[in-house]
């Protein structure tokens, strides 16, 4: 479908432009996604060009080709996935009684929020167990790892070598690697170093793992 699209899209070039290229065949249109969503635009054929919020013309030809593509994506939708998700009282609130919405983020691909997928292992729909484990300490913002699936392989990483750097280093390089960090000593003090770590550097833990890195002064000289 996608090379179908690339292959017989029109090009629009229209006089006096200096940046050519649009996304529709108007000058100011839009597409339609129904991959994310399309029963409420199917509500919306006779009334879409004249409500009050965000009008939109669609002309009649559209509406009959839009007519014979729909039906194909019934129950295939991001907004179908996200309706099987919720809780059905859940659901029933939300689309029937008006109490609350999420509006856009549930019918169309906004990416406000997203879950990190390199930190969720397997597809259930049950966290099983998770690294660090309950009742651990770890730094602000730091990484958990959450799996899934009790059969899931668990996420091994190899432990880097954090000694001479700066503290916001270390913590650049432990989030690249999965990695939580714990500072020992005036990490944050102007011209501290990290110096040693609990756990050394090629070491093979689970991703997520708490390291210690310890940290000194560096331009303090002592006698």
């Amino acid at each position: 479908a996608f090379r179908h699209i690339l292959e017989n899209i029109p090009i629009v070039i229209r006089p006096d432009e200096l940046i050519v290229g649009s996304n529709s065949i108007a000058p100011r249109g839009c597409q339609t996604f129904p991959e994310y969503s399309f029963e409420w635009l199917e509500k919306e054929y006779d009334t879409v060009a004249t409500r009050e919020a965000d009008p939109f013309y669609i002309s009649p030809s559209t509406v009959e080709r839009l007519k014979k593509v729909y039906p194909y994506w019934k129950g295939k939708t991001v907004s179908d996935l996200a309706a099987e998700s919720m809780d059905e009282k859940v659901l029933d609130v939300f689309l029937n009684h008006g109490i609350f919405t999420v509006g856009n983020y549930f019918y169309n691909g906004i990416g406000h929020i997203n879950v990190d997928y390199a930190k969720v292992i397997g597809k259930g729909d049950t966290v099983v167990s998770q690294v660090p484990a309950s009742g651990q300490s770890i730094p602000k913002n730091g990484v958990i790892i959450l799996y899934t699936e009790k059969d899931s392989e668990t996420k091994e990483v190899k432990v880097p070598d954090f000694k001479g750097l700066t503290a916001a280093q270390v913590n650049t390089l432990a989030t690249e690697n999965g990695l939580n960090v714990i500072f020992s000593g005036p990490a944050e003090t102007a011209g501290a170093l990290s110096y040693n770590q609990d756990i050394g550097k090629d070491t093979t833990v689970d991703a997520g793992s708490n390291i210690t890195v310890y940290f000194r002064q560096e331009n303090i000289a002592v006698d």
